[in-house]
């Protein structure tokens, strides 16, 4: 029995004969020298078919159409890394030991990556952000106590999550358009600056009225729970988009991209240099200059390497964009983890972003989408055990009810009160009051930001052994959580059905 090809593979030899379904009927493309499609006879058909009923083409198109059925790509990807982990589990297992085997953490972090993986496929299947799934499966397994970290492992665990973090600055930095930000450069500061500075002050009052928080460990809280979620926004808009081309001519879209990458930029690096200052073990005085100074190294350090990245390698090398790719990341492997060793960990995403921006700029721009791309495929592989460990961090059974209750009151507050201060900011430019709505609810959604900072100040003190401030630690941990199960869902979910209704569709000419 001769075997029907369906789809055209990747790297179809020129002498191949593809057939595949238009229309209900077969067609055959003999791909030597591009020849149009032929009609298959019915009697090839009858023959290349499971005794003449089509049933082939009958069961790949009911399967094809089902709603928990993986695209190609999608399944294919899923065992890519699926094999890859086995293979380093594999290896590992053979050099390590028992350390490595099912009852050891290595194994449990493997473990865990995989299932958030699948978690956040099937929330996916909802029209919910994968995020949600790959944070509850951490949180399930934390709590039935099958993944379960301790000793050295939770360094490597807070290791994981600063490359995590890293890959987020870095696509941040890739993802600025400076052209973009010149057109909307007065909207966009306002839209920066004015909620980001509401969100956090509410967010400080709150907290220290219901639930005890230090003012300055109120801000260090509001600075990361600001922050913008690009991959829950950028979700949704495309999902909007599918429905047609609304908001593109007035530029809704761009805005709303170039301020949440900055908004992330701007709320690492307060959460940086507050935290420096809150964990400082020195004099006042050090205290004091230790967050401007990490600033000031930051910026310097950003400047130079970005000035090296831009230039090298050669733009005519043919590994290039693989070489940046490693430039790129070990230069943030070295100022994120270099900066905390030295005391001054507000230099760390500062001066990351700073470089990736400098330099990426200066390259060609296929070669930019293609750096940008690798970092993608690196995010692939780190964002469900990002997700999964922050989820993994939350025992359910020793939360205290007031911090649960009152968190859910004060990050509920504090978007409404986002949600006012960006609609009124937006009043200056060309928008109606549909729009601004629009643009104001797209400020809800939090996750990746707050999933990477989350556990940072908790990390902090355990290296530093700061048991007096663990507490306060461990309430940033519950809100960032609470933070991202309420506004990802809610703001992911409230985009998708208001943004058809509340911004006027282009004609596909304009939009394009």
């Amino acid at each position: 029995m001769e075997t029907i090809i369906l789809n055209m593979p990747h790297g179809t030899m020129k002498s191949e004969s593809i057939i595949w379904e238009v229309g209900g009927r077969p067609f055959i493309l003999n791909t030597f020298e591009g020849s149009p499609p032929q009609t298959l006879p019915d009697e090839t058909v009858n023959k290349r078919c499971c005794s003449g009923n089509n049933c082939c083409y009958k069961f790949w198109n009911a399967m094809k159409s089902h709603p928990l059925c993986p695209s190609p790509q999608r399944f294919q990807r899923f065992l890519a890394l699926l094999i890859l982990i086995f293979m380093i589990w594999g290896s590992a297992y053979s050099d390590l030991g028992d350390i490595a085997g099912p009852q050891g953490q290595l194994f449990q972090i493997g473990f865990l990556g995989v299932t958030a993986y699948i978690a956040g496929y099937i929330t996916v299947l909802l029209n919910l952000p994968a995020l949600l799934g790959m944070l509850l499966m951490g949180l399930l397994l934390r709590n039935v106590e099958l993944v379960v970290f301790s000793g050295p492992y939770l360094h490597m665990t807070s290791s994981l999550r600063k490359v995590a973090l890293l890959i987020t600055i870095i696509r941040s930095g890739l993802e600025l358009d400076p052209v973009a930000l010149k057109k909307l450069s007065l909207m966009v500061a306002k839209l920066l600056v004015v909620p980001a500075v509401v969100e956090t002050a509410v967010i400080a009052v709150m907290t220290y009225f219901l639930l005890d928080l230090p003012w300055i460990w109120g801000f260090l809280l509001g600075s990361f729970l600001a922050a913008i979620s690009p991959a829950v926004i950028l979700t949704s808009l495309f999902q909007i988009q599918k429905k047609g081309n609304y908001g593109i001519s007035k530029g809704i879209p761009t805005l709303i991209i170039a301020v949440t990458t900055l908004d992330d930029i701007l709320c690492i690096s307060v959460f940086g240099v507050l935290l420096s200052i809150i964990t400082s073990t020195g004099s006042l005085t050090y205290q004091i200059i230790s967050g401007p100074a990490g600033v000031v190294i930051g910026i310097c350090y950003g400047l130079i390497v970005g000035i090296v990245f831009r230039y090298i390698p050669h733009a005519k090398d043919r590994k290039a964009s693989m070489l940046r790719t490693f430039l790129l990341a070990a230069g943030g492997l070295l100022v994120l983890f270099g900066s905390e060793k030295i005391g001054f960990g507000s230099a760390g995403p500062l001066g990351c972003i700073m470089y990736t921006f400098i330099a990426c700029n200066g390259w060609d721009p296929k070669e930019k989408e293609m750096v940008n791309a690798n970092f993608r495929l690196l995010w692939v592989i780190f964002e469900p055990i990002l997700f999964g460990l922050i989820g993994n961090e939350i025992d359910i059974f020793v939360l205290q009810p007031n911090v649960v209750g009152f968190g859910i009151a004060t990050v509920l507050v504090a978007a409404l009160a986002t949600v006012v201060s960006v609609g009124l900011t937006a009043t200056g430019g060309n928008f109606n009051w549909k729009e601004r709505i629009f643009i104001a609810i797209s400020w809800i959604p939090k996750a990746t930001v707050q999933a990477a900072l989350a556990p940072a100040a908790l990390d902090r003190i355990r290296a530093l052994n700061l048991e007096e401030s663990t507490a306060h630690a461990e309430v940033l941990l519950i809100l960032g959580v609470l933070s991202i199960l309420i506004s990802a869902s809610l703001g992911s979910i409230i985009m998708t059905i208001l943004g058809p209704k509340l911004l006027k569709k282009d004609d596909d000419t304009e939009g394009v």
